[in-house]
């Protein structure tokens, strides 16, 4: 197993949590255009007031915040699998430099700060941890 497999499995996490924000914002963006008062649109005729346009809004929400826990319950199992996997490697500053940066979403020189180290040390860091989870990896594939 190479390095390339070892960064695609870290990198699940990020294209999940990516989604999930997307819907997210979609779900922000419903409810900010159809989520209030002056959204219905009311006739002048007595309870002559168009309620498909909430229901549809209603539909809608309900959608998409359905695939959202959908979304959160692939990301939970994600990174509950990833930690599990990254908790085996022996070298905690491994564990550290890809938990934070694949997981955290933290930059190299906020993960320098907190090892600390210099940057290009953290780069360091990082490959041979992405060594190191696919020797993980590669055995787990052999079992």
């Amino acid at each position: 197993m190479n390095i390339s497999m070892a960064i695609d499995y870290l990198e699940r996490y990020k294209n999940v949590k990516r989604e999930a924000e997307d819907l997210e914002e979609r779900i922000g963006s419903l409810r900010s255009k159809y989520g209030s008062a002056a959204a219905i649109r009311y006739s002048d005729m007595p309870k002559a007031h168009n309620n498909s346009d909430l229901s549809d809004f209603v539909a809608q929400l309900e959608e998409f915040e359905h695939k959202l826990f959908v979304k959160y319950e692939k990301l939970l199992g994600i990174e509950v699998d990833t930690y599990m996997t990254l908790d085996r490697l022996q070298d905690p500053d491994e564990r550290y430099v890809l938990r934070a940066y694949y997981i955290d979403g933290l930059q190299w020189d906020q993960i320098a700060l907190k090892v600390p180290c210099a940057e290009r040390t953290v780069y360091d860091i990082r490959l041979r941890g992405l060594k190191s989870l696919a020797k993980i990896m590669q055995s787990d594939a052999e079992k």
